[in-house]
């Protein structure tokens, strides 16, 4: 593994934290107050993250990566809009807004299936060449 698919690892990983943070934090009221700073740290590990690790792989190894994030923002997504359905239908109750919680799912769901189809044509390229 070159040091570069390493640290987009890595950097993916931050990103993968601050996601579930991001949900976490209607379970947990100390973190409701950083959300603002998780939604600014989420999309840009993932996406340097991702970058990084593409940059600096050989042929398709960047592809295990891109197809494990696309299931992980594929899986966050669904939980987001779950909790907000939840809570629109009164089956949880929690006092902040649920927005977020929309918001995630809009956009955690369809990169998440992007990036899962991106990374099995890349794995089936590198397989080609």
């Amino acid at each position: 593994m070159s040091p570069g698919l390493l640290i987009g690892w890595i950097v993916t990983g931050f990103g993968a934290v601050a996601g579930a943070a991001i949900l976490g934090a209607y379970f947990m009221p100390d973190l409701m107050p950083k959300v603002l700073a998780l939604w600014i740290v989420f999309p840009i590990c993932i996406g340097v993250g991702l970058f990084t690790a593409m940059m600096f792989a050989h042929k398709a190894g960047a592809a295990p990566l891109m197809r494990i994030t696309g299931h992980y923002l594929a899986i966050l997504g669904v939980v987001a809009g779950a909790l907000a359905l939840a809570a629109l239908v009164n089956l949880w109750s929690t006092p902040y807004p649920t927005g977020p919680l929309w918001f995630l799912l809009v956009i955690a769901m369809p990169a998440g299936l992007l990036l899962y189809n991106s990374g099995k044509l890349v794995m089936e390229a590198g397989q080609r060449e």
